[in-house]
């Protein structure tokens, strides 16, 4: 009896968001929404402590869950990205029309509780009931601005994207426990088997849907334009790394012999997603889109991740992207709804017209996240492309290397584009620039100080992915 309830150790924090949905469902009956802000934030401090916490790790290993340190440093880094994400919306998200309230809180917990338990999961059930969790609770929060019609139009394009991802992510599984006779995700099966082959070739393409890479990208713009921008931040951040490296450890598995077999296809994919994405975010007027577009991209440089993965230190390099491009885009979102005015956000570039003469420090933080974005030193982003570039090289596809500079040469035009638009724009944009409030403004500081910090002494960040492999 002791052992197992040992093992059921790492479902703590999940119980903790859990039960922190039901006070701020609570909280929110009585009106006091405050206290639902305050409960909802002390509740996600307190599971990211148990998620991390090396007792609960020791004494909770189990054949239920994963409780290493892979699952605590992203399980951290979801929470994280969650925190910040309501820190963001304090205040701002009422400029839209809308208003942070208990129901939406408990959604963003339970999207983030699925997130979570993703990163847990040992078997095909656990792993797709939290793709699932997760991935409704990203429609709704789509369609959080019921009143319009973009975020209406954006929510149903993104369920029925996201159902077919689903359905080729079940149908792989069925495929794979054909040819395992197991629901366990991390046994042992060999790829020369068909059944195995199709069944991870299927979930592959269904993950590819969920996170919006091409050729199955064409959703994910709109869903970015439609969606609150407050929202957007959470799925572009926190929802994107879940899928992403959740089933980066599933995939890595069956490195040695599926990435035979799959190289050239993951490449392909990488290479398109890089490059479409770059391309098409060239021609944005819309901060939203243009991020979007972005987000495609480095879905792209992600999945060089994938590939370089199995060489060296290729896996920490791919763990030191994922982390640092969380904080990169939830600070990039966040500035576009901190600089809104009532009733819209700062989604036209024109908006941005000679900001830096009249808010210069908040075009000096919009000008970090997006050098960040572009890969330029000396911030985190510049390091975290570095890795990827220093491991394809280590792999000896210089092919792959060049492809992967020149998409950074392109992204830095864009990129560019709205900082000159900051500083030398033609005219001043008329409109006045909202303030600032206590809690964006910690979260704005905090992630400001952690891409430029971590971009100078990136070693803290790389010795914390290289432990976590260890582990």
């Amino acid at each position: 009896m002791k052992l197992e309830i040992l093992s059921l150790l790492p479902g703590i924090p999940l119980t903790i968001l859990l039960i922190t949905a039901v006070i701020v469902l609570l909280w929110q009956l009585l009106k006091q929404e405050g206290m639902a802000l305050l409960f909802a934030c002390v509740g996600i401090m307190l599971a990211a402590l148990m998620v991390y916490a090396p007792a609960v790790r020791e004494l909770g290993r189990t054949d239920y869950f994963h409780n290493d340190g892979y699952s605590a440093l992203f399980g951290v880094a979801v929470l994280l990205g969650l925190l910040l994400t309501i820190l963001l919306n304090h205040g701002q998200y009422a400029k839209q029309g809308l208003k942070l309230s208990g129901d939406m809180l408990a959604i963003l917990l339970l999207g983030t509780c699925g997130g979570l338990s993703l990163f847990l999961a040992k078997d095909y059930i656990t792993f797709y009931l939290s793709l699932e969790i997760l991935a409704l609770s990203s429609y709704i929060l789509t369609a959080a601005a019921r009143e319009s019609r973009l975020a209406t139009e954006a929510a149903i394009k993104y369920f029925v994207i996201g159902a077919f991802g689903s359905g080729f992510i079940l149908l792989g599984i069925v495929f794979m426990y054909g040819a395992s006779g197991s629901l366990q995700m991390y046994g042992a099966l060999e790829m020369s088997n068909p059944f195995a082959l199709l069944g991870l070739g299927l979930m592959l393409f269904g993950f590819a849907f969920k996170v919006g890479l091409v050729p199955f990208h064409f959703w994910l713009p709109d869903v970015y334009q439609g969606a609150p921008t407050g929202m957007v931040a959470f799925l572009s951040g926190v929802a994107k790394i879940a899928f992403f490296f959740s089933f980066a450890r599933f995939f890595m598995n069956y490195y040695v012999e599926g990435m035979k077999m799959a190289f050239y296809a993951v490449s392909a994919v990488a290479v398109l997603s890089m490059t479409l994405g770059n391309i098409l975010a060239l021609r944005q007027e819309r901060l939203k889109r243009l991020l979007a577009y972005s987000s495609i991209a480095h879905g792209g440089y992600m999945m060089l991740g994938y590939l370089v993965a199995g060489q060296g230190l290729g896996f920490v390099g791919m763990m030191f992207y994922g982390l640092s491009y969380l904080l990169m885009t939830i600070l990039s979102f966040g500035l576009v709804l901190l600089m809104g005015e009532e009733g819209e956000d700062g989604d036209l570039i024109s908006k941005w017209q000679n900001i830096g003469k009249r808010c210069p420090r908040r075009a000096l933080v919009m000008t970090i996240a997006l050098l960040s974005l572009a890969g330029i030193p000396p911030f985190l982003g510049f390091m975290a492309k570095y890795n990827i570039l220093f491991a394809l090289i280590n792999m000896g596809q210089l092919w792959l290397l060049a492809i992967a500079i020149l998409n950074s040469v392109i992204a830095l035009y864009y990129y560019l584009k709205v900082i000159v638009v900051m500083y030398f724009g033609d005219e001043e944009y008329k409109g006045e620039v909202s303030s600032f409030q206590l809690l964006p403004s910690i979260a704005i500081g905090a992630l400001t100080v952690l891409i430029v910090v971590s971009g100078i002494m990136p070693q803290w960040l790389y010795n914390l992915c290289l432990t976590t492999i260890k582990q």
